[in-house]
Formats: C-alpha cells, structure tokens, sequence
C-alpha cells in the first residue's frame, strides 16, 4: 500500500465507504475498529509505541461507509471530505480524539 487508496481494494473492485465488513480488519485491543488490513497492523504498532512512551489515544472515528461519509458532511459542511473521497471510506484513516499521558 503505496498510498493511502490501497491498491489491493480497487483491483477487487470495492469503491470508496462500499467495503464489505469481511474485507476489514479489526484492530488489537480496539475489536470495534476495523481498517483495511495493513492500515490495522500499523495502528496495532503505534498503540504499542504508543504505551511504551507512557501515552494513550482515542481512535474517535476509523471506517466509514458512504452513508456515514454523507451524514458527517451534512453535520460538518467543508470541515468533512466529500462523500465517495475520505481516506475513512478505504479504512486507512482514522480520527484521533483524545491524546493523553498515562500516570
């Protein structure tokens, strides 16, 4: 995956938020985050880094289907991608909520 539209998805034939849920991967130790596989691995990977350096996150978004992409720019207007174009609807992006460090 060269870029952030993974080459893999497109030669199957799935489009942008249409990605069957069996195609993604859930994330270790967040199971309700699912992403396209390698995109998965390399969150897994930072919330391990993650953790050694005494800090956490909040995954506060990850895949989103067209549905979801049109209601986020109903509710967001520019501040959102346009539905059919989000890196959220290849499952390679996810939205950081909270960043904090651990005691």
């Amino acid at each position: 995956m060269a870029t952030a539209i993974p080459d893999d998805f497109i030669q199957v034939g799935y489009q942008n938020g249409l990605i069957p849920s069996c195609a993604l991967q859930p994330v270790v130790s967040l199971p309700n985050i699912r992403l396209h596989p390698q995109a998965a691995e390399q969150l897994g990977k930072l919330l391990i880094a993650a953790k050694a350096a005494n800090l956490s996150f909040s995954v506060g978004s990850s895949f989103r289907t067209y549905d979801q992409q049109a209601s986020t720019r109903a509710a967001r207007g520019i501040g959102a991608a346009v539905p059919g174009s989000s890196l959220h609807g290849w499952g390679t992006a996810i939205d950081i909520s909270e960043l904090y460090r651990l005691a």
